[in-house]
């Protein structure tokens, strides 16, 4: 096996041995060479797809490695990112009823630990004065234009916030 090889068989087993503590792989360092602890990750992977023990990557190894790398990447990712603002040049206000309101309700229902007025946000798609409210504050707080109405920098902002609330707890191992 070449070195290239050998360093992508060691990312695999180091994602594994993150996402599958379990496994009790051993936390390895992609370098290229097969050392000790390679073998030693790749017996464990041998062992635990039914395959003989023998510390070699063989092809049904390797295909046993990376069915498992896929799952523990598909595990780990945070998921993929939704972009739900309609149009750059769009404005959600009051009297809207639509799907984007109804997400724009929970992300500030989402944050209304931090933002007085968006406590009051119900979990409707009707853009009311407690929405408006709501948006007022949060352009306010974050130096944008208090319109009271959704543009694009405001979903950005409230995205971010969400974001920085929410999806920091998201690590690569």
């Amino acid at each position: 096996m070449d070195k290239t090889l050998i360093k992508e068989l060691e990312e695999q087993l180091r994602r594994i041995s993150f996402a599958r503590p379990e496994y009790g792989l051993p936390a390895l360092v992609p370098d290229g060479i097969y050392g000790s602890e390679t073998e030693k990750a790749v017996g464990v992977m041998q062992k635990r797809a039914g395959l003989l023990v023998t510390g070699r990557p063989d092809a049904a190894t390797v295909d046993a490695i990376r069915g498992e790398y896929l799952l523990a990447e598909a595990d780990s990712s945070p998921g993929k990112p939704i972009s739900p603002f309609p149009y750059p040049r769009y404005r959600a206000k009051v009297g809207e009823r639509s799907e984007f309101v109804l997400l724009l309700s929970a992300v500030l229902r989402a944050i209304a630990g931090r933002y007085d007025a968006c406590a009051g946000v119900g979990c409707g798609d009707l853009y009311d004065e407690r929405v408006k409210n709501a948006v007022s504050e949060f352009q306010r707080v974050n130096m944008l234009p208090v319109t009271g109405e959704t543009d694009k920098a405001t979903w950005d902002r409230l995205a971010d916030e969400f974001d920085r609330l929410f999806c920091n707890k998201c690590s690569d191992g």
